[in-house]
């Protein structure tokens, strides 16, 4: 059945995000972390100049990845491995979780419960989004889970200028406007621990990208825990040297907040991982990752 188009009052909630289409209510949720506002229209398709292109990441070609389950098949071989590097590569640069459901059985589900339960079998709670497009009952989803809400904060724009060309179910011209919500997302600084606030990551991000080799920074309070035969440290080097691998990353510096320790992976300075600890245990959390930016971009008074 093809989808219609219903004239479109956004409020801003927190949660997920909705693309009204026809037998839906008037007014659509649409869910991020901003504060409740209201906009009386959607913003017209002839504006969407104004969005993002996708841009080209750092995934290998064909990854064997899979993030978007087409199970209407309404997307060709090409796109589908299109789509599938291209958020595999969102992981690679912002470390955020990615996928696309194209589906016609939401199983008796609403949009927004179906999107957060296929969200959590394939991430868990681990930040990222999730676009539904659901052709069952036609409401349409962008679903987004830990930090990353407020790091993406109000996708109204992008949900509206990709309204139409669902209605037309032009599915690849609406991915490839829904999809790159994710660039807001800073590269380089990844606090999945929440400890910082959407601004402290941007400036963070910001120092990052002024140093010349590609080093990356990690807030988690996920590090595994050890089995007896292993130690904390070796854990913890291991879960670092994974991470830093994936990101193709030159360097990483882990701030494991569970257990108040620190390492980094990759070629460093011999001191800096101790010189990063005593800065955290001294001042705080930010100043030792700005002392590693320091540090890292050759700064001779760190």
């Amino acid at each position: 059945m093809k989808k219609s188009m219903v004239p479109l009052l956004l409020v801003l909630l927190t949660g997920c995000a909705a693309v009204p289409q026809p037998d839906a209510p008037t007014q659509a949720e649409v869910q991020t972390t901003s504060p409740a506002v209201e906009t009386d229209t959607a913003v017209p398709a002839t504006e969407a100049e104004t969005l993002p292109e996708m841009p080209v990441e750092t995934a290998a070609a064909s990854t064997a990845v899979q993030h978007v389950f087409d199970e209407c098949g309404v997307l060709d071989d090409a796109a589908l491995t299109h789509y599938d590097d291209y958020l595999e590569g969102m992981w690679e640069s912002r470390m955020i979780c990615a996928a696309v459901i194209i589906t016609d059985a939401l199983n008796g589900s609403t949009p927004e419960m179906y999107a957060q339960e296929r969200y959590r079998e394939l991430y868990g709670e681990e930040s990222g989004y999730l676009v539904l497009i659901n052709n069952d009952t036609n409401i349409d989803y962008v679903y987004e889970e830990g930090v990353c809400a407020e790091l993406i904060g109000d996708v109204s724009l992008p949900i509206a200028q990709a309204t139409p060309h669902l209605v037309e179910c032009d599915y690849t011209a609406a991915l490839d406007i829904l999809l790159p919500i994710g660039m807001k997302v800073p590269e380089l600084v990844y606090d999945r621990s929440g400890l910082f606030s959407a601004e402290q990551v941007q400036t963070l991000a910001d120092i990052a990208a002024a140093v010349p080799e590609r080093c990356c920074v990690l807030l988690t309070r996920d590090v595994p825990e050890p089995t007896e035969e292993e130690t904390e440290e070796s854990v913890l080097d291991a879960y670092a040297e994974g991470i830093r691998s994936r990101l193709n990353a030159g360097a990483l510096l882990v701030i494991d907040l569970t257990h108040n320790r620190c390492v980094i992976a990759g070629t460093k300075p011999e001191t800096l991982a101790a010189e990063v600890q005593q800065v955290w245990s001294e001042q705080s959390v930010y100043d030792a990752v700005v002392h590693y930016y320091d540090v890292m971009g050759g700064d001779a008074d760190a």
